[in-house]
């Protein structure tokens, strides 16, 4: 079982959408191409299709995140924003790394990603956190090495963000850690 989650801010949204046989006011069901999909999940967790490559193959099945003229400044922040969660990525910061001004920054970041930079970086630490957490580290160690001030705040945003505490996820995902 997979589950997609789209952040309603982005306009992966409507892509997503365009691609589901049953759309609902909060949730779309049964992916019209859903047997590609499943193929390339399947595929990463028999561990046949390298890691870095699961970005591409997903986004190109689900017309998400996809560009060909991608603005090399926004994707060296997202870069830096990836390698580094738990820096606070600050909007100066980061559009001076970019070598723009701030509100050209934030122009140019939504229009790249479809999402707002606060939002960006809450999903990139949450991604960190799960992904540490998944690598062995306790739920608070991996709170905190995304940039989480605690494990209190990591739970708070993870609940709001999925309707679930983490703790719920856990429970799922321990058969799966053995």
């Amino acid at each position: 079982m997979a589950f997609l989650y789209v952040d309603p801010l982005s306009r992966d949204l409507a892509a997503v959408g365009a691609r589901m046989k049953d759309v609902g006011p909060r949730a779309a069901f049964d992916l019209i191409d859903e047997a590609a999909v499943i193929e390339v999940l399947t595929g990463l967790a028999a561990g046949h299709i390298a890691v870095r490559n699961r970005r591409q193959m997903l986004g190109e099945l689900l017309g998400i995140g996809i560009r060909a003229d991608r603005d090399s400044r926004i994707a060296a922040a997202l870069q830096r924003m990836r390698d580094e969660p738990h820096q606070s990525h600050s909007l100066t910061e980061l559009g001076k790394f970019a070598g723009l001004s701030a509100s050209r920054f934030l122009h140019l970041f939504k229009l790249e990603t479809g999402v707002p930079l606060r939002r960006y970086r809450l999903w990139n630490r949450m991604a960190a956190a799960v992904g540490a957490f998944r690598d062995g580290a306790s739920l608070t160690d991996a709170a905190h090495a995304a940039g989480f001030a605690s494990s209190a705040h990591f739970s708070t945003a993870f609940r709001d963000m999925f309707g679930m505490m983490p703790s719920e996820l856990i429970k799922a995902l321990e058969p799966a850690r053995r």
